[in-house]
């Protein structure tokens, strides 16, 4: 629920603090969850733990896992664009690694920073990354 995408402090006082400024919004989280007529989650993990923590039957769950539409997004319908866009911006040399989303542990940023840091040096010079918190 809410508390897996949230910052949780390590300092004994700011947990206490934390935890009663976040009980509430969890309380009816799970509230909501459980009214609903049919709950979506991206993985079976979730879905799993729907049904252990709250209690929801398996008919109520579907999975919608995460995806991308490799037509609309596919990089060689914008190839021609890029490399035009590149060179006016003098990039031509670089390689571009994006990011959409939270910025949280859920979705692997510590995993994606330390995977860029084991990059050879001549890669890790060309690389530019673009990262957009949702």
């Amino acid at each position: 629920m809410t508390l897996d995408s949230l910052y949780y402090p390590q300092n004994k006082l700011k947990k206490v603090a934390y935890d009663l400024a976040n009980k509430p919004i969890c309380k009816k989280e799970k509230q909501l969850i459980r009214r609903a007529d049919k709950v979506v989650v991206q993985t079976k993990k979730m879905k799993d733990r729907f049904i252990d923590e709250l209690q929801i039957s398996d008919e109520k769950i579907k999975i919608i896992y995460n995806g991308v539409d490799h037509v609309i997004f596919s990089p060689i319908k914008y190839q021609e664009k890029a490399r035009k866009w590149k060179e006016k911006m003098e990039l031509s040399d670089k390689i571009f690694l994006s990011y959409f989303g939270f910025l949280d542990q859920n979705n692997g940023i510590p995993f994606l920073l330390d995977a860029l840091s084991h990059f050879p040096d001549q890669i890790k010079k060309r690389m530019v990354l673009l990262m957009y918190r949702i």
